[in-house]
C-alpha cells in the first residue's frame, strides 16, 4: 500500500485482500505495521481497519489454504484495539470467494457504517455475518494408539531452552528421539568461570581473567559472554534432563529464519534418525514495544523466528509421515495485547496456518495451535509476573504445562486451535464464530 499521508486520520489497510504466496504475506503484515506505527503519531481521534480474506472465518475452518499465511492481520488490529483508548477499530475477514469487487466492497462498507462495536468480525459466504467468541473446552480423553511412540523423530525449534524445553519432558517416557533446534551456538567454558553460579559472579570472573590477561573488554562484552555461558548451561542441562526422562535427544545451533540451514539440518536429522514424524515448533522471541515504536529490525526478529521458521520447517518436511504438527502460539495473537504487534500477529499466523494445515492433512496428523498464556518462566520475567498476578492471571506452573502439551499431543479431538491459561492444570478454550 502506499504511505500513510501526513495528517490522516483513519487508515483501512486492504492488501490482505490481494493474491499473495505465503513468502509475500510477511511483507503484507510489514506494512500493516507501518500504516498503524503512522497512525499512532497522531493526536486525537483514530480509526484504523484490517481487511483479510482467510475464508470469512478467521481461517478457523482451515478453508483459507495458502491465504492463511495473511492471517495475523488481526492480530495487529487487536493490538490496536489493547493500546489506542477510544478510536475505532475493526480488523474484517471477508470471504470474498469469487463474488464481484462491488459487492465485497458494499458488505465491508455496510460493515463500517452499521457493525457496531465488535472488533473482531467475519463476513463469510452468503451474507453471514459472525463475531468470534471463546469457549470452553474439556480435555479429550486420548487416542489408543500412541502418537509419540519409541523411536518417533520429532523436530523441535525452540526445544534447548525455555518453556519448550521443560514441556518436552512429559514426552520423554515414550523414549522418543527429540532434535532440538535453538540460535545458541555451545561454546565450551573456561574454568575461571566453572564455580560462578549467578550471572554477576560469572562477570566478575570474566573481569578478573582479563584484567589478569591484559586483554580489554567492554562492560557490554562481558555481559554478552556472561550471558552465552549461562545460555549453554541451560541448553546442556536441558539435554541431560530429557535423556534422564527417556528421550534421545540431538542438539542443532540454527536459526530457523534461513529455509537453507532448517532444510540442511533436517535433511541430517533424517539421515541419522530416519523419516520425521512430529514437529513442535517452539521458538519464539520477544521485542516488546508499543507500535509507535515497534521497528522493522524488532518485526523482523519476532515475525521471522515464528513464521518463516514454520514455513521453513513445512517445507523441509513436505516429504515426511507427520503424525504430530504443534505450534506454540499465544494469547496475545488471540487477544492483542499492548506492545506486542509483531508477536500478536505472528503467533495469529500460526493459528490460521495450523488450522489450515489441519484441514489438508486430515485425520492422519494431529495438528494444533496452542494459545499458551504466560508461564511461571522462560520468557515472563519477574517484574512481568507481578504484573500478570496484578491483573489477576495465574501463571501456568511450568509441570501443568507440560503435562497440557501431552494431553493434547495424545488428544482425540479435533479442534486446531486451542488456548489454555489460568490455573492447574490449564483451562483450555477454543475459538469459534457466533453468527450475529
Amino acid at each position: 500500500m502506499d504511505a500513510v499521508s501526513e495528517g490522516a486520520a483513519g487508515v483501512v489497510f486492504a492488501d490482505g485482500l490481494r493474491a499473495v504466496s505465503p513468502e509475500g504475506a510477511t511483507g503484507v503484515h510489514l506494512a500493516a505495521l507501518h500504516a498503524a506505527r503512522a497512525l499512532a503519531r497522531r493526536q486525537g481521534e483514530r480509526v484504523f481497519v484490517t481487511l483479510q480474506d482467510t475464508g470469512g472465518d478467521f481461517g478457523l475452518s482451515g478453508r483459507a489454504g495458502d491465504r492463511a499465511w495473511v492471517g495475523g492481520l488481526s492480530g495487529l488490529t487487536k493490538t490496536v484495539a489493547a493500546e489506542w483508548a477510544g478510536a475505532g477499530v475493526k480488523a474484517i475477514d471477508i470471504g470474498a470467494g469469487d463474488a464481484p469487487v462491488e459487492q465485497v466492497a458494499a458488505r465491508v462498507v455496510a460493515e463500517l457504517l452499521g457493525g457496531g462495536a465488535d472488533v473482531e468480525v467475519a463476513l463469510g459466504p452468503g451474507g453471514v455475518r459472525s463475531v468470534v467468541e471463546h469457549h470452553a473446552a474439556a480435555y479429550a480423553p486420548a487416542m489408543e494408539r500412541a502418537r509419540v511412540r519409541e523411536g518417533s523423530v520429532i523436530v523441535v525449534s525452540g526445544g534447548a531452552r525455555g518453556v519448550t524445553a521443560t514441556s518436552l519432558a512429559s514426552l520423554g517416557h515414550a523414549h522418543p528421539r527429540l532434535a532440538l533446534l535453538g540460535r545458541t551456538a555451545l561454546v565450551d567454558e573456561g574454568p575461571e568461570t566453572a564455580s560462578a553460579a549467578t550471572e554477576a559472579d560469572i562477570r566478575r570472573a570474566l573481569l578478573a581473567r582479563a584484567q589478569a590477561t591484559g586483554i580489554v573488554q567492554s562492560p557490554k562484552d562481558v555481559a554478552r559472554e556472561a550471558k552465552l555461558i549461562l545460555d549453554c548451561r541451560e541448553i546442556r542441562a536441558n539435554v541431560a534432563m530429557l535423556e534422564r526422562s527417556g528421550a534421545q535427544v540431538s542438539y542443532h545451533a540454527i536459526d530457523v529464519r534461513s529455509a537453507d540451514a532448517v532444510r540442511a539440518c533436517v535433511g541430517e536429522i533424517r539421515r541419522t534418525w530416519g523419516p520425521i514424524q512430529g514437529i513442535i515448533h517452539g521458538a519464539g522471541v520477544l521485542a516488546d514495544a508499543l507500535i509507535a515504536s515497534q521497528t522493522d529490525e524488532q518485526f523482523d526478529r519476532v515475525f521471522g523466528t515464528k513464521v518463516d521458521g514454520l514455513r521453513h520447517l513445512l517445507g523441509a518436511t513436505e516429504g515426511d509421515p507427520l503424525e504430530v504438527l504443534v505450534v506454540f502460539s499465544s494469547v496475545a495473537g488471540r487477544l492483542g495485547n499492548s506492545a506486542q504487534a509483531a508477536y500478536a500477529m505472528a503467533n495469529e499466523v500460526l493459528s490460521t496456518v495450523a488450522a489450515s494445515e489441519r484441514a489438508r492433512r486430515g485425520g492422519a496428523c494431529l495438528v494444533r495451535s496452542l494459545a499458551w498464556g504466560p508461564w511461571a518462566g522462560g520468557m515472563v520475567t519477574p517484574g512481568l509476573a507481578r504484573l500478570f498476578e496484578k491483573a489477576g492471571v495465574k501463571l501456568i506452573a511450568l509441570g501443568a504445562g507440560a503435562e497440557a502439551l501431552a494431553r493434547e499431543i495424545a488428544s482425540a479431538d479435533d479442534f486446531a486451535q486451542v488456548i489454555l491459561m489460568n490455573g492447574d492444570p490449564p483451562a483450555t478454550a477454543i475459538p469459534v464464530n457466533r453468527a450475529g
